[in-house]
């Protein structure tokens, strides 16, 4: 998490329809990537949206997944 500076071991549960909100996952140095983790305002709780079309905004071409952080965030990847 960009805001932390934190990594998080992770499980994907499910792929999930465009409906409700979502936090996008970015590709960073160390791999997928986001601004805020666990505790942050503007977690949410695991609902990933990737830019699958490079267009900047969430539509019907993107992937959109429950993906949660598992705790404790290390510094380290």
């Amino acid at each position: 998490m960009t805001s932390q500076g934190l990594f998080y071991d992770t499980l994907l549960l499910t792929e999930l329809p465009l409906k409700g909100r979502f936090q996008q996952l970015t590709v960073g140095q160390f791999g997928p990537q986001t601004e805020f983790g666990p505790g942050d305002v503007g977690y949410l709780g695991g609902r990933w949206w990737v830019d699958g079309n490079g267009n900047g905004y969430m539509d019907e071409e993107d992937t959109f997944f429950l993906c949660p952080l598992l705790g404790p965030g290390r510094s380290a990847p």
